[in-house]
């Protein structure tokens, strides 16, 4: 019986150290955002609401991911941060901002390559809306942006050191924005995708201990 168990044993450490992944990652990240939105105007002539939707709706950073578990475990608990440009627009309005982003969440090794991730997320920073002519001239609003939403992911390793993923969620996003005597409340929410160019710092399995 010890001699069958022996190669199992001896084994069995790599198999567990296979199935680990590190997650040290600085990140590369591009997003497509929501482009529905609900606005709710205010100005000296009264207040009004409806919908409406962006011709497109982006955002493109950089972050980091740390992961810790322990070692030849599959499992890991993750958290990373991110500062993204956001840009958005319309017909001649134009809005753009810059957010700095939040997540902590799980991540499960599907093997030596491949890794599952789910982060939920929250943002904030500021955000600008501008529009350039129009029948009442130009017309420029800042103020505060916030965002909150869940997104999952596959991480997937070619190299040692890169790795790509792909990410897919549902983000909620609000803007309070303000100027030329005029107030709006720019609200959008929906499905978004994004992807991510990773380079992993230190990709070796820990040692059991």
């Amino acid at each position: 019986m010890v001699r069958r168990l022996l190669p199992l044993l001896l084994i069995l450490p790599t198999a567990l150290a296979a199935a680990e992944q590190q997650f040290e990652d600085l990140r590369l990240v591009a997003e497509a955002r929501p482009t529905a939105f609900r606005f709710a105007w205010d100005d000296r002539l009264g207040a009004r609401s409806s919908d409406g939707a962006f011709s497109q709706a982006w955002g493109a950073g950089a972050g980091v991911r740390w992961g810790w578990g322990a070692s030849g475990s599959p499992h890991r608990l993750l958290a990373g941060a991110e500062v993204l440009a956001l840009r958005q627009g319309v017909d001649d309005l134009t809005g753009e901002g810059v957010l700095a982003r939040i997540e902590a969440g799980y991540g499960h090794a599907l093997g030596e390559r491949c890794a599952l991730t789910l982060m939920p997320l929250a943002g904030f920073g500021l955000a600008r809306l501008r529009r350039d002519g129009g029948a009442s001239g130009d017309l420029q609003l800042r103020g505060p942006a916030w965002e909150a939403g869940l997104r999952a992911g596959l991480r997937w390793s070619p190299g040692a050191h890169w790795s790509l993923g792909g990410e897919a969620g549902w983000l909620y996003a609000q803007q309070r924005l303000r100027g030329d005597d005029a107030s709006l409340r720019l609200t959008s929410s929906g499905a978004w995708l994004g992807l991510a160019l990773a380079w992993t710092i230190d990709p070796e399995p820990r040692g059991l201990e």
